[in-house]
């Protein structure tokens, strides 16, 4: 996984920090894609929400599933321990900047995490993702709507 953090937006990067707190206070060994997920959704104002609505997902509901997915990832018990990112997650990444440059963004925005979920090879989130009617084509679609012609040019861009 790219350690630039530099390359991420600046919603992008509060929502993997969060999702590392997650980790953490859930007492999860890794940072997990569902972590990340989560936090793209409770972000206010960002795009990932804005999606979910216009394509009517019921968030009550994802989330819901979402959390429920989250309490059975292992934990580790005694003492402090440092939370890493999971290969899954770290996958995720290197999609999530694919997707940047093929919207042709300097920087990857949440969005571009949205869809690198919805194209990774998994059979969880496919399972997720079937459960709710989404597909990376629908989502893609949708961001292309919402955005316009809008290019993430700089880290604040949402």
């Amino acid at each position: 996984m790219s350690r630039d953090v530099e390359k991420l937006t600046r919603k992008s990067q509060e929502a993997m920090q969060a999702a590392a707190q997650l980790a953490e206070s859930k007492s999860n060994s890794t940072v997990e894609v569902e972590h990340l997920l989560k936090e793209l959704l409770e972000q206010s104002e960002g795009i990932v929400p804005r999606v979910f609505d216009k394509l009517k997902v019921p968030q009550k509901a994802f989330m819901e599933e979402l959390k429920t997915r989250l309490s059975r990832l292992p934990q580790v018990t005694g003492g402090n321990h440092n939370v890493y990112a999971s290969s899954r997650l770290q996958k995720v990444f290197t999609l999530a900047e694919a997707e940047m440059r093929s919207f042709e963004d300097s920087y990857i925005s949440t969005e571009h995490f949205l869809l690198a979920m919805l194209k990774f090879d998994d059979s969880d989130l496919k399972t997720l993702w079937k459960k709710f009617n989404l597909s990376y084509e629908l989502v893609q679609k949708t961001v292309k709507e919402q955005r316009g012609s809008q290019k993430v040019t700089d880290d604040d861009p949402e």
